[in-house]
């Protein structure tokens, strides 16, 4: 077997699939199907990759839905989940087809964008659903799927009372949260529900200018007017980068401080390990990129154009490579950060969704639209937000003192 077989005459060389599921060099040479290339075997590496970081993902996603017991917690986890096999799989596509991997990596961040939506309409859900300020210990109606006796529902609220004595927490603690630097003189009034609004817009608005962003990449490129080796500023992308720097800077910093008002009166659910591992993907696709990209200037020329890649090849290659092994450590992080554990049925408890409708609920990301109040785009629930605050601390207060007694 020929390895590193490249032809030193061969310049402006076009990865095209003549090969089947191997890639060949278009021209007079050609490698044969059991030959590698460092293309070949970089594109074998990350497709093993992102089949296991997919493989582990979608095994989580199942346990989930074998055990769909509370839709509007399993429902975002889900589809936090799935954003490890959109990644994976976009990468592994980048790195096949280097030469339209601008538009694979534009449509992979876009679903970065919900993920983060849907990570902070889960910690609301995990805080409760009720919009008159009332901890949610009810269970959901046989049309969402969730059918538990009186007694299971009294029971739950008898472990969530018990639970909540354990926690040395107290109202005014958790009223003391102050804003991340550098605003860390400021502190977050919880009895002000604009406060709560303002985390909910500052992330919202990075879903909205991803999406003008996507189209504005796919356009500019068409047109030849993205040019993303180039920092000139006048291409698109120099824009594109600043604008999505800023925004996902914005809801990142939000993120965190949602981040810390909800960890004390959440801590059973472990806000903190699911909190690192949507930051540590939306770090990693952002910044990695962007240091590839100044390594590939001819200010610093540590990353080199050859006679077959140029320097935006290389540098999508690598990314692309790193990205797959990114996710598949990430995939067995997520496997314990999102455990289906939690969730797990009981020997007499089943779901009553149908297989349609249960793979609908968990999967029809439209519903965003549709349930605005209820799942946090409106902005009727936000307002209810620090009242439900204030009553979880109260419950936790009054197991403390059964506790005591």
């Amino acid at each position: 077997m020929k390895i590193w077989e490249e032809d030193p005459e061969v310049t402006n060389v076009q990865v095209v699939g003549h090969e089947g599921c191997w890639v060949g060099l278009k021209g007079n040479y050609n490698l044969a199907w059991y030959e590698l290339s460092r293309h070949k075997l970089g594109w074998l590496v990350s497709g093993v990759l992102a089949l296991l970081a997919t493989l582990i993902s979608v095994f989580l996603i199942c346990l989930h839905l074998r055990n769909y017991r509370t839709p509007k917690e399993q429902r975002y986890i889900i589809r936090i989940v799935l954003l490890l096999p959109v990644f994976s799989i976009g990468s592994w596509l980048s790195y096949r087809f280097f030469h339209k991997a601008i538009y694979f990596e534009a449509l992979r961040d876009l679903y970065e964008a919900l993920a983060l939506y849907f990570f902070m309409v889960l910690l609301f859900n995990y805080i409760g659903t009720d919009k008159n300020g009332q901890p949610d210990t009810k269970p959901e109606d046989q049309e969402q799927g969730e059918l538990l006796t009186q007694s299971q529902s009294n029971a739950i609220v008898a472990s969530e009372q018990a639970q909540s004595g354990q926690e040395d927490n107290t109202q005014e603690n958790h009223e003391a949260v102050t804003w991340p630097f550098p605003y860390s003189c400021k502190k977050i009034n919880l009895k002000k529900s604009v406060y709560i609004v303002a985390i909910t817009v500052g992330m919202f608005q990075y879903c909205l200018i991803k999406v003008i962003l996507t189209a504005v990449i796919i356009i500019s490129q068409f047109f030849g007017r993205y040019c993303p080796q180039s920092w000139s500023p006048k291409y698109a992308s120099v824009w594109v980068t600043v604008i999505n720097f800023i925004s996902v800077s914005v809801a990142l910093y939000y993120l965190f401080a949602l981040y810390l008002i909800v960890k004390k009166p959440l801590y059973e659910k472990k806000p903190g390990k699911k909190f690192a591992a949507i930051k540590l993907v939306v770090f990693f696709a952002f910044w990695q990129k962007l240091i590839l990209q100044i390594l590939s200037l001819d200010r610093f020329n540590i990353i080199k154009q050859t006679n077959v890649w140029t320097k935006e090849d290389i540098v999508n290659g690598l990314n692309s490579l790193l990205i797959c092994f990114e996710m598949f450590c990430f995939s067995i992080f997520y496997f314990f950060a999102f455990s289906w554990k939690d969730y797990k049925l009981g020997p007499n408890e089943r779901r009553y969704y149908t297989r349609w409708k249960l793979f609908n609920d968990a999967f029809n990301m439209f519903d965003i639209f549709r349930h605005e109040d209820e799942y946090g785009v409106g902005l009727g629930r936000m307002r209810a937000l620090p009242k439900i605050l204030k009553n979880k601390m109260k419950k936790k207060k009054i197991g403390e003192e059964e506790k005591a007694k």
